[in-house]
């Protein structure tokens, strides 16, 4: 399993899914620590916009996800 998909798969293990959620990308900072931004839609005003709902700074220990503060 790539690894992106592996930390998603991870991560709603521990947290709920944003209401609107349309991606999530992991982005690799260093080694085996990553940032992960949740993206959703919302309306404004009449328009659909996209915003981060939710952004988590993790590490990925083998098959462990350890959200860190």
């Amino acid at each position: 399993m790539e690894n992106s998909e592996m930390i998603k798969e991870l991560l709603f293990n521990q947290v709920e899914k944003p209401k609107g959620l349309v991606d999530v990308k992991a982005v690799n900072v260093f080694d085996n620590r990553y940032r992960i931004n949740l993206w959703v839609q919302y309306e404004d005003e009449g328009l659909t916009r996209t915003k981060i709902g939710a952004s988590y700074f993790a590490v990925l220990d083998g098959e462990e996800l350890r959200l860190k503060a």
